[in-house]
C-alpha cells in the first residue's frame, strides 16, 4: 500500500464530513486496493427479503446503480455469507444460477 493510499484512508477517517462522503470516499479506495470497477455499500431488509444497493462507485464498463433493489435470495452477498465463501473471481461457475449476477455481468466478487 503506497504512502499516499494511507494517507487517503486516514484523511477519510478523520474527517468530520457526513456519512455519505466517508462512504464515497471508502468506496473510491477500495477500488484502487483492488482494481475492482464497482464497489458499493448494500442494507438488507430481511423483512421485505430485498438488497438495496445505498452507495455506488462504477468506474469502468459495469455499473450496479445506487437504488437498486434485489431479491435476497439471488444475491451473491448473501450465497458468499450461506457458504462462508467471501471471494471468486469466477461468478459464473461458483454461482451461474444468481440472475442478478449474469444480469450485471459480475465476474468477480468480494464481500465483506
Amino acid at each position: 500500500m503506497s504512502v499516499s493510499l494511507i494517507a487517503q484512508i486516514s484523511q477519510a477517517l478523520e474527517s468530520r464530513q457526513p456519512l455519505e462522503g466517508l462512504v464515497r470516499q471508502l468506496l473510491m479506495l477500495l477500488e484502487l486496493v483492488t482494481d475492482l470497477e464497482s464497489t458499493y455499500l448494500t442494507r438488507i431488509d430481511l423483512a421485505e427479503m430485498r438488497q438495496h444497493i445505498l452507495f455506488s462507485r462504477n468506474s469502468k464498463q459495469m455499473q450496479i446503480p445506487e437504488g437498486l433493489a434485489v431479491p435476497w435470495d439471488d444475491t451473491l452477498c448473501k450465497r458468499a455469507l450461506d457458504e462462508g465463501q467471501r471471494f471468486t473471481n469466477d461468478v459464473a461457475n461458483c454461482w451461474g444460477d444468481s440472475v442478478a449476477a449474469r444480469e450485471l455481468g459480475i465476474a468477480t466478487y468480494v464481500s465483506t
